[in-house]
């Protein structure tokens, strides 16, 4: 406590206010209830209240969908920027192969070679124009 309290200080955050707390998040399982849950304690299913989303009350593949829409959101974004960097490594290469006046990699092309490296075959420069 008395490191997170001194990292903190240092943000401008009331030290006291940390120390005082007790560890962990209010959020968090006590010590005792650790492990998986039943569906009564998660109040899903038949346990579902009235007021619960919808999805919390069904069975089968859509409480299995909703039970795992956290980790399924997060692989998704991960999906998602990954496939952005891609994209954007293609561009970045082929902004260098434009300069240096070969021609451009398609992203499919640039996927199945590896990324943004130059591991093309040399190609052959396209002549000067004479000024």
């Amino acid at each position: 406590m008395a490191l997170t309290a001194l990292l903190l200080s240092g943000c401008g955050a009331d030290a006291s206010r940390v120390e005082g707390r007790g560890g962990g998040s209010p959020e968090s399982k006590e010590l005792h209830k650790a492990g998986p849950e039943s569906d009564g304690e998660q109040e899903i299913g038949a346990h579902a209240h009235a007021d619960s989303p919808r999805w919390a009350g069904t069975k089968g593949r859509r409480q299995h969908l909703y039970s795992r829409s956290p980790g399924t959101a997060m692989a998704l974004l991960f999906l998602l920027s990954w496939l952005a960097q891609s994209i954007v490594g293609t561009a970045a290469c082929n902004e260098r192969q434009l300069r240096d006046l070969l021609p451009p990699v398609s992203w499919a092309a640039s996927a199945r070679r590896g990324g943004g490296s130059r591991s093309a075959p040399a190609q052959r420069r396209l002549p000067h124009s004479a000024s």
